[in-house]
């Protein structure tokens, strides 16, 4: 005689509630007592541009001088912080910089020689829901 083996929900009525009841269960107190999570966010960018030159294909290239130095810098974040500065020279270096929590901008220009450097950083380190950006820009 062979025998069918049987689920366990015959042996305990109501077995598959009293599962989900204490999954549900589990889960709750396991959402309730999880700590909240945080992050670290770090994002850095530049750029450098020295001994500029233009050559032309054919003929010849002529710029009028003196040349206008122009740096911008801003930086902002969500706690409503914002910087920006803008400077020009003609025929010197202009230099811009800002800076707010989490977020700086830094910009840097030489119409005499022909040299720019930008560069930016946010540094969010923060449980708080926190936004930030920044920029550092020559011509």
């Amino acid at each position: 005689m062979i025998r069918r083996a049987r689920p366990v929900s015959e042996f305990l009525p109501g077995f598959g509630a009293v599962l989900i009841v204490c999954f549900t269960l589990l889960l709750v107190i396991a959402l309730a007592l999880d700590p909240p999570a945080d992050a670290t966010a770090i994002a850095t960018g530049s750029i450098s541009v020295t001994s500029f030159t233009i050559t032309p294909s054919s003929g010849t290239v002529v710029f009028g001088t003196p040349w206008t130095a122009e740096s911008f810098a801003q930086a902002q974040n969500s706690l409503c912080g914002c910087d920006s500065q803008f400077n020009s020279k003609v025929g010197g270096t202009a230099q811009a910089d800002a800076m707010v929590m989490f977020a700086q901008g830094h910009a840097l220009t030489d119409a005499a020689g022909l040299t720019l450097s930008a560069a930016d950083a946010v540094n969010i380190s923060s449980a708080e829901v926190m936004a930030a950006n920044a920029i550092g820009q020559g011509p």
